[in-house]
């Protein structure tokens, strides 16, 4: 079997007929110059037993927020080998789609080995498009500058946090698109600089009066919502607490 059969082979296999190619490694010799040379296939890496389509079946595995255990399970492959393709380079490039969704999120996250990496999500399906090994300028800049300015004046909107390099990348790269800061790091400042207020409050009293006991212990009070709260019960470490206005 010659090495396009044995692509065009593989093409056709799925996760239903699990398969396993015994591919024979060739060396050739040039009958001019007299040097050798390992025959290739499209089927493998070079110098990798593990198939293209594995490894691609394992990151997409991946992206459904199965377990690396799992994958490993399911494709055959070692967890170690797993958790070594979803900190490679191969994150970056496995996808060959130019096109991006209309509206994305953009965020990071702690990954492998403690190392952070970049994530785009579709805020339309909340479904991971993309993963990037890290979240350095220039890996995050090399990857956009795939995508052609039509297609990026395609987005509509990009979710972020209050990162002021992810705005400005967003400005840069997308110029049509609005910029949205996601609620849920805007109600984590908010709680900050509540609870900065309560523990300044807090520190002007003596510590065994009641109003010290009050801010200190009941400050998950709070941080409640005004529907949550109820009006006609009397909150324990609430009661005999006289504040000056």
């Amino acid at each position: 079997m010659d090495t396009r059969q044995i692509c065009n082979f593989a093409q056709e296999i799925n996760e239903s007929c699990p398969t396993m190619l015994r591919i024979g490694k060739q060396r050739l010799k040039c009958k001019n110059c007299q040097d050798s040379f390992m025959a290739k296939t499209n089927v493998v890496d070079k110098y990798c037993s593990i198939a293209k389509a594995v490894k691609h079946k394992a990151l997409t595995m991946l992206e459904s927020n199965v377990s690396q255990k799992d994958v490993s399970k399911f494709t055959g492959v070692s967890p170690s080998t797993i958790g070594r393709l979803l900190d490679s380079d191969q994150v970056l490039l496995r996808f060959n789609s130019r096109t991006l969704p209309t509206n994305i999120a953009i965020d990071e996250f702690r990954g492998p080995q403690g190392k952070y990496c970049f994530i785009i999500v579709d805020n339309d399906t909340s479904q991971i498009y993309q993963i990037l090994p890290d979240r350095l300028k220039s890996s995050i800049t090399h990857y956009f500058d795939r995508f052609s300015l039509k297609e990026r004046k395609r987005v509509k909107s990009v979710s972020t946090d209050l990162n002021i390099y992810y705005q400005g990348l967003v400005r840069r790269y997308f110029p049509n698109a609005k910029l949205v800061v996601d609620r849920f790091h805007i109600v984590s400042m908010l709680t900050r600089a509540f609870n900065q207020v309560r523990v300044a409050v807090m520190k002007q009293f003596d510590p065994n009066t009641r109003e010290y006991r009050a801010l200190k212990n009941s400050w998950r009070l709070y941080l409640l919502k005004s529907t949550s709260l109820n009006y006609t019960k009397a909150y324990s470490s609430l009661k005999s607490c006289h504040f000056k206005k």
